[in-house]
C-alpha cells in the first residue's frame, strides 16, 4: 500500500467511525453569546479542509498525537506534520462562520477533552505495519544477495566421474577377455589327445589383460586424500572415516591378488576377483567423492 492509498484509507475511516455519532460526543448546540457554533457547523468546516490538512488536524487536535508520531504513521517528516497543521488552523480561522472557533477551545478546553475522550479509536491494521516493515527490510536484502559468493562443483570431482564411467567400460572388457580366457581352456581340456610332440608358439601380449602396476583408482584417492589434508569438516565425519577404511582394506586386498596372479595373468579365478574388487573401489571412491 502506498502513500496515497494510505492517507485515503484514514480518510474514509475518519468520516465513518469519526463523525456518525458526533452528536451523542459533544451533545447540544452551547450559546457562546456572540455566535453560536455546533457540531454541525464544525463537522462542515473539519471536512471542507483540504485531505492532508483534514488528516493531519484530526490526528493533532481531536485525536492527541504527536507530530513525531504522526510522521511515522504518515511516512513524512515532522516539518511536513507541523506546517499542514498550521495552515489548517489557519483555513478555519479564515473561514467566516468559524471566527470563534479559537474562542471555543480555549473557553471549553475540558468539555472538549471529555468529548474527545468520548471518540473511537483507531489503529491501522497490522497488515500496513506489516507491509511498511516488509519494504524497509527488502533492499538490504537483495543488496546482501548480491554480495553472496557463487559456488560451482571443483573440476576435480568431473574428471573423478568421467574416469569412473571409462573404468566402467574396460571392467566389461577385463570380463570377456576372463571368459575367453576360460573357453580357450575348456577346449583345450576336452580336445582329443594324440602323441605327444614338441613345439613352440610366440604370442604378443595383451595389454589390456595385463594389471597395471599404478591403478587409476588409486591415483584418484591420492587425489582425495590431499584434498582432505586442507578440507577437514567432511574428511572428519564417521561415515566419510567408514568408506576410507573400506578402500584401504580392499586396496591390500588388491595388492595380495597381484602378486598371486604374477607377470602372465593366467589365472582366470584371480582376474575375476581382481576385477570384483577394483569395481568395489571404485564405487567406494565414488561415494567418497560425492560427499565432498
Amino acid at each position: 500500500m502506498d502513500q496515497a492509498d494510505y492517507r485515503a484509507e484514514i480518510d474514509k475511516e475518519k468520516r465513518l467511525v469519526m463523525w456518525q455519532n458526533v452528536e451523542d460526543c459533544v451533545g447540544e448546540p452551547v450559546d457562546w453569546g456572540e455566535s453560536e457554533i455546533n457540531t454541525a457547523h464544525l463537522e462542515t468546516a473539519v471536512l471542507s479542509l483540504p485531505d492532508g490538512f483534514r488528516t493531519i488536524f484530526v490526528l493533532a487536535e481531536i485525536e492527541g498525537y504527536t507530530h513525531r508520531e504522526i510522521a511515522v504513521m504518515l511516512n513524512i517528516s515532522e516539518g511536513t506534520s507541523k506546517s499542514q497543521l498550521f495552515h489548517a488552523k489557519r483555513k478555519l480561522r479564515g473561514d467566516a462562520r468559524l471566527q470563534l472557533t479559537s474562542t471555543i477551545m480555549e473557553k471549553n478546553h475540558n468539555n472538549l477533552q471529555n468529548a474527545i475522550r468520548r471518540f473511537p479509536s483507531y489503529e491501522p491494521e497490522d497488515e500496513v505495519w506489516d507491509a511498511i516493515l516488509t519494504e524497509l527490510q527488502a533492499a538490504p536484502l537483495r543488496q546482501a544477495l548480491s554480495r553472496m559468493p557463487e559456488y560451482g562443483p571443483d573440476d576435480k570431482l568431473w574428471e573423478l566421474i568421467e574416469r569412473k564411467n571409462v573404468r566402467k567400460g574396460r571392467v566389461k572388457w577385463w570380463y570377456a577377455a576372463a571368459a575367453a580366457l576360460l573357453l580357450t581352456g575348456l577346449a583345450w581340456f576336452m580336445w582329443p589327445r594324440q602323441a605327444p610332440r614338441i613345439a613352440y608358439s610366440q604370442e604378443v601380449v595383451d595389454q589390456r589383460l595385463q594389471v597395471e602396476g599404478t591403478l587409476k583408482t588409486d591415483q584418484q584417492y591420492q587425489v582425495l586424500k590431499a584434498y582432505c589434508e586442507t578440507e577437514t569438516l567432511v574428511c572428519n565425519s564417521p561415515q566419510y572415516k567408514t568408506l576410507q577404511e573400506e578402500y584401504v582394506r580392499l586396496s591390500s586386498a588388491s595388492g595380495q591378488l597381484q602378486q598371486a596372479i604374477g607377470s602372465f595373468n593366467t589365472e582366470p579365478e584371480l582376474l575375476r576377483q581382481y576385477n570384483d574388487i577394483e569395481r568395489q573401489k571404485a564405487d567406494i571412491l565414488n561415494a567418497m567423492a560425492k560427499m565432498i
